[in-house]
């Protein structure tokens, strides 16, 4: 299974870029789509894909 690292290697997310608008679409666009959430366990995918959900328009209005 992917740990956080991993997950962000896989969406390029990059120091600077951690936290600007783009990156956060990027992302949010991005997570619906990996072939790794075919193996996470379905209960872990729910409650990231919640995170994701309640996070992704928090870092929208908060990026630069």
């Amino acid at each position: 299974m992917l740990d956080a690292i991993e997950i962000g290697e896989k969406l390029r997310v990059k120091g600077d870029d951690a936290l600007n608008a783009e990156t956060v679409e990027r992302v949010n666009q991005t997570w619906w789509s990996l072939p790794e959430r075919e193996v996470v366990p379905l209960n872990v995918l729910e409650r990231i894909d919640a995170h994701v959900k309640m996070l992704t328009p928090v870092l929208g209005a908060h990026a630069h």
